[in-house]
């Protein structure tokens, strides 16, 4: 299992690699008065108006302009998530993948997935997937709409 290691105010995170579309630097932010803190804005993808969801507001970490934007799915949208550095690829055999104990998994924090350790090292990995409630996700895809329009 491949992850894609990355950091949100001094902590590593990670999440698997095929959850990854690439990954974006240096893309003007247009912010958008009414949306919720952790939604920094959108960007300009190719042509696509892409919700920019900030890792950092989201995590309760201080805010910073710097940063990069993994572009990822987060239940069948597309977003740009904003993280603080993307580290390196690591490959975790299976051992040393675990699923994220129960006390962990909250309502709150349905994106945590896994625990993974390689050599050592460990981090938690994220499902983008769960970190949005589905009125959240409703909200957001209606600014998107109402951008595009």
């Amino acid at each position: 299992m491949k992850q894609v290691l990355f950091t949100v105010g001094g902590e590593e995170f990670g999440t698997d690699i095929f959850n990854v579309e690439g990954i974006e630097r240096d893309k003007r932010i247009i912010r958008i008065p009414t949306a919720p803190a952790y939604i920094a804005g959108l960007i300009d993808l190719r042509g696509e108006a892409i919700p920019v969801f900030d890792l950092r507001v989201r995590f309760g970490f201080p805010k910073t302009q710097e940063g990069l934007l993994i572009i990822s799915k987060m239940r069948g949208m597309k977003v740009a998530i904003a993280v603080d550095e993307v580290k390196e690829i690591v490959e975790a055999e299976e051992g040393e993948v675990i699923a994220a104990p129960n006390l962990v998994r909250t309502g709150e924090t349905e994106y945590v997935s896994k625990v993974t350790n390689v050599k050592g090292h460990m981090f938690i990995s994220l499902d983008f997937d769960g970190m949005l409630s589905d009125d959240e996700v409703k909200a957001v895809v209606d600014m998107v709409k109402n951008q595009n329009e």
